[in-house]
This record gives C-alpha cells, sequence and structure tokens, in this order.
C-alpha cells in the first residue's frame, strides 16, 4: 500500500473533497454580482477552496489572480500594483504588450494609487475575453496596516462607480479570504461599511462527505473506525486529514485498526505533551484572554447563550467553535476542543492561586487520589467571593468524599451548594441521590433521582449525565422493593434507546459504556421479578455488549445465578476469572469504575468458585487481589471479604479465601501478612498450630510490629500450643506477648484491668499447663475475676472473651486431675503477720490487709511472720 495522506500544503485534486462552500463560490463567480468572501477559522481549507474553484471554474478567456495578503506590502500603491503584476505574470497574456504597456504608464503617471489602480484593472480586463477574478487570501493581515480602508473601499467602488466607467468591470470579480470580516477590518468608521459581500461559510465535512475523503484516499476502514473518527473531529478538514493519515501509517505497518486505536491517535496528537494545529493556536489564544475564557467556562456549563455576539464571532473565527442559530446556541466544534479546553485547563491557565488549587484538586482526582484532592480543596477555605470558585469547590468535595465511600458527608457538602445553572443544579440533584442510593437511603434516593429523571426523559444535547440520573432511579427502585417495575422497564428502555448519542457524549460519575450496562442490567431484574428469566437473559446478553474488566465480572454473575446449566456455568465462571486482568483494583467500598471489583461481587465469585470446584481459578482470584491492592486497603478488602462471607453462611470460604493469601508466592511481600494470618486464626481455631509458628517468627525477626488487632491471635497460638504441649511455641508466643503488654506507647484505647487480666492469664495458663505447685489457688482466682469483669476495652476481642477463657481454664483444672476444692497450706488468720511479695516489691503486714489482692492474684505470701 502506498502512501496517500501526506503532509500536502495544497491537495492534490483526487482528494479534494468539495463541500457546499465550493458550490457558493461556484454560484457567486458565475454572477459576479457581488464579491464573496469566506469567513471560516484557520486549518478549515479556504485557500484550499480558492485554489480549487481558479482550477475548476476557470474558463477560456478567464483570468484567475491569487494573492496572500499576509505577505507585508509597504503601502496602498504598491499594494495595488502587486496585484496588477500577478495579473500580467499569466500565460494569458504571453506575447501581449499589456504588462509593457501598463510599465510605461506608471514612468509617467502621477494619478493617486487607488485611480492608477483602476486605469491598470480596465486594462486587463479589456485585454482579456472572460473574467477577472482576484483572489485575496489571509485579508485579515490587513488588520495590521494602515491602508486597509483604500484597499475595501476600492473594491466597494469596482461594483458600483467603476462598472458605471468601465463597463469590463462586470467580468470582474473579488473572492476574499480571511479569520476577520472586512468591515471589522475597515478602521475609518466614516467610510462606507463593507455590506455588499457574499459570505460565504466553509463548514467542516458531513458524515457523508467524510465517508467520500476516505474513499478518495483508498483507506479501507471499518464502519466503526469511521464513525469514531467522525465522533472525535466532527469532521474539522485539518484533524480528520491528520487522524486519517496515522490510521494510514498504521495500516502500512501492518496494525488493523478499531476504535481503541483511533482514540490512541487521539491522545498522541492532540492530548500529548506538544500540541498539533490547529490545537496549539487555540490555546495560545484561550492564555491570552480573559473574555475567551470565561465564553468556554459559559458553554462548559450549558450556558452559551449568554455570549455575546462579538465574543461568538471570535470563538468561530478563531475554530473553536460551531454556531446554532436557530437555537441560538454555541457548542465546542468537537469533542477534541472540549477535551483540550476542558475546566481544568482554562482555570490551570487562569492567573489566579485558587483557581490553580482547584485544578490540583481536580488532577488527584483524576489519578483517583480522592483524599489529597480533599485535602487540596479544604485548603481553599470559605473565602472566596468567585460564584464559578465556590461552586466548584462544593461539588467537587462532594465528588471526592463520594469517591471515598463518604456518602454522608457528600450529601452534607452539596445541601447548601448553590448551582449557577439547569446543568449544575442536576449535577447537585444527581450526586445527592446518587449517595443517598450508596448509603443504602434507598427511599430517599428514590424521591431525589425520580425528580432528575423527570427532567430529562426526553434528550437533551450535552446532558449524559442526566441519563446516568434515570438510570440511577431504576436501580434506587429496584433496591427499595418498591419498584414499578413498568415504569422502570420504560426508563430503561429510552436510556438504551440514546445508545448512539451516549456513547457520542461525556458522562460525569462512569463511563457511558456502564450506564448502559446498568440499563440493562435493570431491565433485566426487573424482567426476572416478572418472571420472564429469558427476556433477563437477554438484555444480560446485550449488557454483555458493553461490558470489560469489573462490569463484565459483575453481568456474569447474574447470568451465573439465571443459568441452570452446570457447563453453561463454568463457562461463564472461566469469563470472569480472564476478565481479571481487566481489574486494576479491589474496593472494600462502593466503585463506578469498571477496572475496580467491589468485595460484595469478590465474595459472589469466590462463592462461585469453590461451588464448581474450580480451585485453580479460586487461587487465581487470590493472587490478582494480592497483585492489585494497595497496602492501605489490603486489610480492609480482606476484614471485608470474611465478615460477608461468613454473613452469608459461608465460612468455610473467608477460611479458604486467607489460607489462599497465606499460601500465595505473593505474599511474602505483603506487609499485612502478619494481620492475614492473625485473622484467619481468629476466624478458625483449628489453624492455629498450623499457622501459629510461622505467625510468631513474623513478629520475632521484627518484620511485623503487634497491635491491638492480632493480640487476640497470639493469645490463642499461647493457648493452643499449651494444650499440644508445644513448649518452644508456648515460650515464642509468651514473649511476644509479655512485650507487648510492656509497652505502654502501644496500648492506648486498653485500660488496665484488662491487661492485668491478660498478663495473669498468660501466667496461670503456662503455670497450669507445668503443673506449678501455686497454679490451682491463682486459677481459682483468676476464674473468679475473669465471671465478674465487664467487656475487654480491648480491640478484636469478642465481648464474651473473659468469659469463655474463664471456661477454658475450669477445664484445664478438671484435666490436670487437681480437685477444685482443695486447699494447701495451713489456715492464716486474719490478724496474723505476713510478708507478700507484689510485682512492684515486697511488702509487710497484717493478712487481712492483703486478703484481697492474695484472692485476686495480685500477690504471693512469702513468709508467714
Amino acid at each position: 500500500m502506498t502512501k496517500k495522506l501526506r503532509a500536502y500544503t495544497i491537495i492534490p485534486p483526487e482528494l479534494y473533497v468539495p463541500r457546499e462552500a465550493d458550490r457558493q463560490v461556484s454560484a457567486i463567480l458565475e454572477d459576479l454580482g457581488r464579491p464573496g468572501y469566506v469567513l471560516v477559522a484557520r486549518q478549515m481549507g479556504k485557500t484550499n477552496l480558492i485554489l480549487h474553484a481558479r482550477k475548476t471554474l476557470s474558463k477560456k478567456g478567464d483570468l484567475f489572480a491569487y494573492l496572500d495578503a499576509s505577505n507585508r506590502i509597504p503601502d496602498a500603491r504598491s499594494f495595488f500594483r502587486n496585484i496588477i503584476d500577478v495579473c500580467c505574470e499569466n500565460p494569458i497574456f504571453d506575447g501581449s504588450r499589456v504588462a509593457q504597456e501598463i510599465r510605461e504608464h506608471r514612468r509617467d503617471s502621477d494619478l493617486l494609487p487607488h485611480k492608477e489602480h483602476e486605469y491598470e484593472l480596465a486594462i486587463i480586463c479589456k485585454s482579456i475575453e472572460g473574467r477577472l477574478i482576484i483572489c485575496l487570501d489571509e485579508i485579515d493581515a490587513l488588520v495590521g496596516v494602515d491602508y486597509s480602508d483604500q484597499i475595501f473601499s476600492f473594491i466597494r467602488s469596482t461594483y458600483f462607480s467603476g462598472r458605471s466607467n468601465y463597463e469590463a468591470f462586470y467580468r470582474l470579480g473579488y473572492l476574499l479570504s480571511g479569520v476577520a470580516e472586512p468591515s471589522d477590518i475597515i478602521k475609518n468608521k466614516d467610510v462606507s461599511p463593507f455590506n455588499i459581500g457574499a459570505k460565504i461559510y466553509l463548514e467542516d465535512f458531513s458524515r457523508q462527505e467524510l465517508g467520500e475523503f476516505i474513499e478518495k484516499a483508498k483507506l479501507k476502514l471499518p464502519s466503526i473506525v469511521i464513525e469514531r473518527l467522525y465522533e472525535w473531529t466532527n469532521g474539522h478538514p485539518r484533524m480528520t486529514w491528520d487522524v486519517a493519515s496515522a490510521l494510514e501509517d498504521g495500516i502500512i505497518s501492518g496494525i488493523i485498526p478499531d476504535r481503541h486505536y483511533v482514540d490512541s491517535i487521539i491522545q498522541k496528537l492532540y492530548f500529548g505533551d506538544l500540541d498539533f494545529p490547529p490545537v496549539d493556536q487555540v490555546k495560545k489564544l484561550v492564555v491570552e484572554s480573559k473574555e475567551i475564557r470565561d465564553a468556554l467556562m459559559s458553554i462548559h456549563y450549558d450556558r452559551g447563550s449568554s455570549v455575546n455576539e462579538a465574543i461568538r464571532a471570535r470563538l468561530y473565527l478563531a475554530g473553536i467553535s460551531r454556531m446554532d442559530h436557530k437555537q441560538n446556541m454555541v457548542e465546542f466544534k468537537n469533542k477534541i476542543f472540549e477535551e483540550a479546553l476542558s475546566e481544568k485547563y482554562i482555570l490551570n491557565v487562569s492567573p489566579d492561586e485558587t483557581k490553580q488549587t482547584i485544578e490540583t484538586a481536580l488532577h488527584l482526582f483524576s489519578t483517583a487520589e480522592y483524599q489529597r484532592a480533599l485535602f487540596t480543596l479544604e485548603s481553599i477555605g470559605e473565602n472566596s467571593k468567585n460564584a464559578e470558585v465556590i461552586w466548584l469547590t462544593q461539588y467537587w468535595t462532594a465528588r471526592s468524599q463520594y469517591s471515598l465511600g463518604q456518602y454522608e458527608e457528600a450529601i452534607a457538602s452539596l445541601t447548601d451548594a448553590s448551582p449557577r445553572s439547569d446543568k449544575e443544579t442536576l449535577q447537585k440533584q444527581s450526586l445527592i441521590g446518587k449517595a443517598n442510593l450508596q448509603s443504602g437511603n434507598y427511599l430517599h434516593a428514590l424521591e431525589i433521582l425520580k425528580y432528575c429523571a423527570e427532567a430529562t426523559i426526553e434528550w437533551m444535547p450535552g446532558f449524559e449525565h442526566k441519563l446516568e440520573s434515570i438510570v440511577d432511579y431504576s436501580r434506587a427502585a429496584l433496591e427499595s422493593g418498591r419498584a414499578d417495575y413498568k415504569l422502570v422497564e420504560e426508563y430503561c428502555k429510552a436510556v438504551v434507546a440514546q445508545e448512539g448519542v451516549l456513547l457520542n457524549g461525556k458522562c460525569i460519575y462512569r463511563s457511558a459504556t456502564n450506564v448502559l450496562v446498568d440499563a440493562y442490567i435493570c431491565l433485566a431484574k426487573a424482567a426476572r421479578e416478572n418472571g420472564n428469566t429469558d427476556h433477563g437473559r437477554k438484555f444480560l446478553e446485550s449488557a454483555d455488549r458493553y461490558a470489560v474488566g469489573a462490569t463484565k465480572i459483575r453481568i456474569s454473575l447474574l447470568q451465573f445465578d439465571l443459568n441452570r446449566n452446570p457447563i453453561h456455568k463454568r463457562i461463564l465462571l472461566e469469563g470472569c476469572v480472564q476478565a481479571l486482568r481487566d481489574v486494576k483494583r479491589f474496593s472494600s467500598f462502593s466503585s463506578e469504575d469498571s477496572n475496580t471489583i467491589e468485595v460484595p461481587q469478590l465474595v459472589q465469585l469466590l462463592v462461585a468458585l469453590d461451588k464448581l470446584d474450580l480451585g485453580s481459578h479460586f487461587r487465581t482470584v487470590v493472587s490478582h487481589l494480592i497483585k492489585c491492592t494497595s497496602e492501605n486497603e489490603f486489610e480492609d478488602v480482606c476484614v471485608q471479604v470474611c465478615g460477608l462471607a461468613i454473613q452469608g453462611g459461608n465460612r468455610y470460604i473467608s477460611v479458604r479465601f486467607l489460607e489462599g493469601i497465606i499460601s500465595d508466592p505473593g505474599s511474602e511481600g505483603l506487609d499485612s501478612l502478619n494481620d492475614t494470618i492473625g485473622l484467619l486464626l481468629s476466624i478458625e481455631r483449628s489453624k492455629v498450630l498450623t499457622y501459629g509458628p510461622r505467625f510468631v517468627g513474623l513478629f520475632e525477626n521484627g518484620r511485623s510490629q503487634v497491635g491491638h488487632h492480632n493480640l487476640h491471635a497470639l493469645i490463642e497460638v499461647f493457648i493452643e500450643a499449651l494444650k499440644a504441649r508445644d513448649i518452644e511455641l508456648v515460650e515464642r508466643s509468651k514473649d511476644i506477648i509479655s512485650k507487648k503488654i510492656a509497652d505502654e506507647d502501644a496500648l492506648t484505647g486498653i485500660d488496665s484491668a484488662s491487661l492485668a487480666l491478660i498478663r495473669d492469664i498468660v501466667v496461670v495458663l503456662q503455670s497450669l499447663q507445668l503443673q506449678d505447685s501455686t497454679a490451682t489457688p491463682r486459677a481459682r482466682a483468676l476464674i473468679t475475676r475473669l465471671n465478674r469483669a465487664h467487656s475487654p476495652t480491648l480491640p478484636f476481642f469478642p465481648a464474651d472473651y473473659f468469659s469463655a477463657l474463664g471456661a477454658q481454664i475450669h477445664s484445664l483444672l478438671i484435666n490436670s486431675g487437681v480437685p477444685m476444692g482443695r486447699k494447701e497450706g495451713r489456715k492464716i488468720g486474719r490478724n496474723q503477720l505476713v510478708l507478700v511479695r507484689y510485682k512492684t516489691g515486697l511488702k509487710k503486714g497484717k493478712h487481712k490487709k492483703f486478703a484481697g489482692d492474695i484472692e485476686m492474684g495480685l500477690c504471693d505470701i512469702v513468709e508467714i511472720l
């Protein structure tokens, strides 16, 4: 394949695609009743329009003279003479004396510049049989010269007095082109305005014209690629050419292009480190003009109708916008400009520290650093008087809180927020509704989201996120148990009917495909509730077309529940495991990111894999969890997985899940491995002796610190080691526990009575196991204290922990063969002097003074005096 779409300045005729403007130019040059001027932004093809007209519309005897006005000329006389000189260089005058006659006239002429030019034009017109068409390109360059008024006044005069004086001027016509109207270039307002021209608007390629261009370029592109190209460029000629050229390069190198390949080209050309034309010039204008920045923000907030006419014209001629005169709307020319000139970009280039702070927060949010984004937004405070800054701060604070799972806080942040437009009002209400939905306040969510849904069931351009509210209303209705299934079906079918528009738009909280997926899932659930499982399966099949990553897993699990065929069930689960490759994160709270799988779906997948005995796939899921989950979230995810599994009657799943983590080679690098083992030992005591030595070893080698949450597991290791008479493990675990209790800096939140009990439990249990002579009275005293003790204030300890331990000690006493009622030693009178030993040292006094402490095991009698 030979490359055709090279970097041409002049488009080859075989690649040129005529547009409506070509037909307008043809009509104007045929009639010659008024000058035509092409009013369009740069990079839209105006020069090629003029040159194509010269090539295709020229008849025998015609003279087309093309001049680029951006070439600076010092004065009006030189400018006029340059036009004539270009005419004389035309091959039509080969062998003619016209050029010599004009040169001789100039030597003797003392006429004013415009009169001299009129005379010379008359000579040219009389010397040819056809039309004289003068094409002046880049006329906006005349803004910087002091003679521009003379140029346009003369052109205007040729259509009036000129034709009265010279009949040949009826064959004279002008075609002007630039990014400014001639009337705007005339400086002297006393001069008659240049209002005789016929405006020619050179618009973007239509979808049909794009297809013609692709055909002429001989590019074999799938229709889905062409559609994606058009979705991004909206037919912008320069952008279309550049993207198509990149696609051509890819095809030549052996790439089979798809939608994603188009997206990658767009990213490289327009959203990389370097800005390619025409985005580079547009961004320069935005940086330089506050008026332009304010207008663009208005367009972003669907308030384009408020932009005044002068700014609208600047936006259009800069190539940023397109105007809908019927609806009085100003919109971005295409998606590339909309994203390149995003709210974030505008805030970033605005010379305002507060706005730059918001830009920093938005960048943090876009990289999923929601907590840092929240801190950054909080630093703005409430001192700003700028309504835009206030709203953006309130809204993105709530968005950050929502993304962190802080739903109540998000609702509070938006309660007093003051939106400035209908779009912002809908953003506020939909986010409050979604936060209520995610936090389980279904009835409240239903009320708010119904308002959003009813306000937006009719499609409105630029309001893609409103469709999200329609779907969220349907989700809330189904979750609340008060669903009107007919209404849910009506709403969700209205959403999927907007498939093309939705995919071409830009949703707020999640991708457009995820909105479609949720709509189909709601339809499937409604069908299932109505007893129509076949329709439910079909809706899920439709949803699966758009699903990737976690979303695909979610759909497959729903299909798994509806399917009765074991083979199909197995295939669905294998598809889930394969889809895990696209999952980048496991989250302990609700997420609408297709790259993130939530804990409930993870538990559902693990239970399903276990039921079908797909052990290798079970291990694959666990390995991917270890690989993808951050240290900060890993423990929370594990605790929630185990909690949900146990709550659902699947305790064995939590044990298998934790054992899978511990046995996986990737777990060796986890700082929280000790927490995982500790969680397993707390859930399943039968695993204590299996994993206890490794658990204790993690603390011994200094890799892990003993926290409140694993002190419980360490005590379990100690107790089970005693029962098994594993003296080495007893001593190792006892040493770690003793160090923890002695570390006062680590005992925050634990009362001294609970600590004393823990310390004495360890001592007494070991004494019983070793059949120490003092063990029995200490054990009796400890049992009494444990039975009287309040619930421990130790985190992660069960409320009945002390009483349960008392029962264990009682069992050990019975098993040791020592009668519970046995008295040891002689009777001591109340007033008998005794010497006792406390932890802090020896004390002497009457027995009655120490009787209580002796009974509680706080001191021992050393000697009867």
